[in-house]
């Protein structure tokens, strides 16, 4: 994890990996941002298709 710590004229921040869990820690970081992804893409599919997270479990 190699974070760099850079600084502005007005805020301090730290380069990030692009995968929050690695930047925090997580052993199985590339596990848990797949995970998140597919979530985010069932997410996305049931907005689109106006569906609650109970009515597609009935279809």
């Amino acid at each position: 994890m190699d974070m760099t710590r850079k600084a502005t004229k007005e805020i301090d921040y730290e380069a990030n990996t692009g995968n929050v869990y690695a930047d925090l820690g997580f052993a199985d970081a590339a596990e848990m941002r797949a995970k998140a992804r597919i979530v985010s893409e069932i997410g996305r599919i049931l907005q689109a298709r106006k569906l609650t997270q109970v009515r597609p479990r009935n279809c």
